[in-house]
C-alpha cells in the first residue's frame, strides 16, 4: 500500500469531516433561527398577557396592589392607587403610604412581618383579622382587604375601596 494510497484515504476521512461539521453548523443554524422565532412568540404572548393584567387592574374601580416581606410596593398595581395616593407608588414602603401615625406604622409593620413568616393557616387569618379595615388617605375614606399570595414567594394584594361616599350617606342618617 503505497502512500498515495494512505493521501487517498486521508483526504476522504477529511472531507467526510469537513461535511459533518458543515451540516452540523447548518443544523445549529437552524435551531437557532427556530429558538430565536420562540423566544420572539413568549415575548409577545409575555406583553400580551401584561397587557391584560393591566387592563384588568385598571378597570376594576379599586385600588390594588401587591408587596413582598420588604414591604416595597410591587410596580404592578392599578391606576386607581394612584388617584388614592395622589401619584407613583412603585417601590415604596406600604406603611408609609398607608399610614400617618409612628403607632400606626410601626403595628402595621409587626402584624405583617409576622404574616409572612406565620405557617399555620389558621394563625395566618387571625393576624390578618388585626389589621385596618377602613384607612383615610388624602380625604378618601378606604376600605382594605388583605388577600395572601402564595407563589413562589408569599406576597400580599391589598384591595382598596373607595367608600368615602357611603360614609358621608352614613354621617347623614346618624
Amino acid at each position: 500500500v503505497g502512500f498515495g494510497y494512505e493521501l487517498k484515504v486521508l483526504t476522504g476521512a477529511v472531507n467526510n469531516l469537513s461535511n459533518a461539521v458543515e451540516i452540523r453548523e447548518k443544523e445549529l443554524k437552524e435551531l437557532n433561527i427556530t429558538l430565536e422565532e420562540k423566544v420572539e412568540i413568549r415575548t409577545f404572548e409575555l406583553i400580551q398577557s401584561n397587557r391584560a393584567l393591566k387592563t384588568l387592574l385598571d378597570n376594576t374601580g379599586q385600588g390594588i396592589l401587591f408587596f413582598g416581606n420588604d414591604l416595597r410596593i410591587d410596580e404592578n398595581y392599578s391606576s386607581e392607587c394612584i388617584r388614592f395616593f395622589s401619584g407613583d407608588v412603585s417601590g415604596k414602603n406600604v406603611c408609609e403610604v398607608l399610614f400617618k401615625s409612628n403607632y400606626e406604622k410601626n403595628f402595621f409593620t409587626e402584624t405583617i412581618t409576622t404574616v409572612f413568616k406565620e405557617s399555620s393557616k389558621r394563625r395566618l387569618k387571625a393576624y390578618i383579622e388585626l389589621l385596618p379595615i377602613e384607612i383615610e388617605i388624602n380625604e378618601i375614606k378606604l376600605k382594605v382587604e388583605y388577600r395572601v399570595i402564595e407563589s413562589e414567594v408569599r406576597e400580599i394584594m391589598l384591595i382598596l375601596t373607595d367608600i368615602t361616599e357611603i360614609k358621608i350617606l352614613e354621617n347623614r342618617i346618624k
